[in-house]
């Protein structure tokens, strides 16, 4: 009489044991995951795939408020065609919506979900930005916004502070032009242009649009509501600054390590 033994592995034990849970105890599982997570995991097992696809799942990783801030965009009515919550998320992350009158831009990040918003350059307290002496505001065709300055600051240490009003304010001395001595590097590897290099050093880094940015601080949002974010740029040396095509300032989620 002959025996065999079955070598099953632990992840495999985990399958089966998932596989035969209900569809919804699943769903619910899923739910307390991340966008991230919940797309691996529907490519490992099937009863991950089905219940990866439900609305219940997708609605859980839209923001409680999202209704409310996509009827603040001129294009709210084409965000009520969409076949799933899922289908709606990925445009939420692929596709910025304008709200507020064209002054803010709005989005998903992908990875976990969390908000993200762009204020336009307009939406910004400019000294003297509405004379024309100092400051213009052309259109250009590659910006999501309509208008954007169009003279800044040339090689200068500008201090930059972010943080909530009445809270620890952080404050970070940066360069708003371009680190003249990266351009002298030439075999070095570059980046792909649809990912942003790290923008925490004191120079603007590429992103994968082909703007420039740099991280001006941080600050914890601990959940409470009604605060206000101060965020602000200054320079003061009295000369004449020029160059600085502003589009906006963004705000987004730290990203985890």
């Amino acid at each position: 009489m002959k025996s065999t033994i079955e070598n099953r592995s632990p992840e495999s034990d985990v399958f089966l044991l998932f596989s035969s849970l209900p569809e919804g105890s699943v769903v619910e599982i899923l739910k307390r995951t991340t966008p991230r997570d919940a797309c691996r995991l529907s490519t490992l097992a099937s009863v991950f795939r089905s219940a990866a696809e439900s609305d219940a799942v997708w609605k859980s990783f839209l923001p409680l408020d999202y209704k409310e801030i996509v009827d603040r965009s001129l294009e709210s009515s084409s965000q009520s065609h969409f076949s799933s919550k899922k289908e709606l998320f990925f445009s939420l992350c692929d596709s910025p919506l304008l709200i507020d009158g064209g002054r803010k831009s709005f989005w998903l990040e992908k990875k976990s979900g969390k908000k993200c918003y762009m204020l336009a350059a307009r939406e910004l307290f400019v000294i003297w930005g509405d004379t024309p002496q100092y400051w213009t505001w052309p259109s250009l065709p590659e910006s999501r916004f309509s208008e954007k300055d169009s003279y800044g600051f040339k090689e200068v240490e500008v201090k930059s502070s972010v943080g909530i009003v009445g809270d620890e304010i952080t404050e970070k001395i940066i360069y708003l032009d371009k680190d003249t001595s990266e351009e002298e590097v030439e075999d070095e590897p570059q980046a792909p242009e649809d990912s942003a290099e790290s923008s925490d050093g004191p120079y603007p880094k590429k992103r994968g649009d082909r703007w420039l940015e740099i991280e001006l601080g941080e600050f914890f949002n601990g959940g409470g509501e009604n605060m206000e974010l101060q965020i602000s740029i200054t320079r003061h040396d009295g000369n004449w600054k020029h160059g600085l095509i502003i589009e906006g300032i963004e705000i987004r989620p730290k990203e985890e390590l």
